[in-house]
């Protein structure tokens, strides 16, 4: 699944007649209500530095559950690559788990007649971290590696 970059109309320019882009309340991917403005963000270790990138927008249940559940698999392939590693991956996976409780309080996404997202339909949530193969393994592995560098740390 791609993450959007940001969620918008479909198409360039005016929608056709008796059509509508996403307004306040209505998801800004797939135009369903109701929808509830989050940020979601991911990271990225970078040796030395990191990079979070973050995805405000107006996101419906399902289409937010998607987007941050791909996120926090990115972030657990991808954030453990710098020296607070550790700590701000599980800094962001927090914060993206209280924006996953406020969006799990919505409705099921109605689709809104006359509204017109990038999708027709909300996006599929997919299968939970501990079912992907990837951010698992990574977690396990840079565990495994962190563990080792502090037991050397305090060992010599």
């Amino acid at each position: 699944m791609t993450v959007p970059t940001r969620p918008s109309a479909v198409g360039v320019g005016a929608p056709p007649a008796g059509e509508r882009p996403p307004g306040p309340g209505e998801c800004e991917y797939c135009g369903s209500a109701p929808a509830i403005k989050v940020a979601p963000q991911s990271l990225l270790g970078l040796v030395l530095f990191y990079r979070i990138t973050t995805y405000k927008a107006h996101y419906c249940r399902d289409c937010g559950r998607a987007v941050i559940r791909e996120l926090n698999a990115k972030t657990l392939v991808g954030g453990w690559w710098s020296i607070g590693g550790p700590i701000l991956v599980a800094i962001g996976l927090l914060f993206n788990g209280i924006r996953l409780l406020r969006l799990r309080r919505l409705a099921a996404p109605v689709p809104q007649p006359g509204v017109v997202g990038r999708s027709p339909a909300p996006m599929v949530v997919g299968p939970p971290l501990w079912r992907r193969p990837l951010p698992a393994i990574m977690t396990v592995v840079m565990l495994v590696v962190w563990g080792i560098l502090i037991a050397a740390l305090f060992a010599g």
